[in-house]
């Protein structure tokens, strides 16, 4: 069973995106129109660094969006999510998240997190292409559960 399928990058990041955006944003106008005789100096190097933190995280994040997201394929006893491959015994669970935009998570053993490159969304015919996603599970052993998952970023 060799099968690939068309992916793209979830919604959750464009929403991360635009937080970060707007934080930069309040801290920079908060910064600019209070007199720096009256700020501490602790205090703007403190919003300094939060500004800095937050455009890394922004930078971060568009280097994400504008990566090309292409296909999963399905192999024998591992699936490819782009260029990162993952054995079926390396995975824990499939996690889908969410009802009307459904999010997958591939979430490895050994780890709290999500890893970003194995966080995705099918692209057309999501109900087809979820259940193809289920017989792979079922096939290589790896429960596919609904519910949240966290990621880096």
């Amino acid at each position: 069973m060799k099968e690939k399928i068309e992916i793209q990058i979830p919604g959750t990041v464009y929403f991360h995106l635009a937080v970060s955006v707007l934080l930069v944003l309040l801290l920079l106008s908060g910064f600019m129109f209070t007199e720096f005789n009256s700020i501490p100096v602790f205090r703007s190097l403190l919003v300094l660094f939060l500004i800095f933190v937050q455009l890394t995280i922004i930078i971060v994040l568009l280097k994400r969006i504008l990566k090309k997201y292409k296909d999963i394929e399905f192999m024998q006893h591992k699936i490819k999510v782009n260029d990162t491959e993952v054995s079926a015994q390396e995975i824990e669970k499939i996690i889908i998240s969410g009802y009307f935009m459904q999010s997958i998570g591939i979430k490895l053993y050994g780890r709290k997190l999500v890893p970003t490159k194995l966080h995705f969304k099918f692209k057309n015919d999501k109900e087809a292409k979820i259940e193809v996603l289920k017989q792979w599970a079922s096939k290589n052993g790896v429960s596919v559960v609904y519910g949240k998952f966290r990621t880096w970023l």
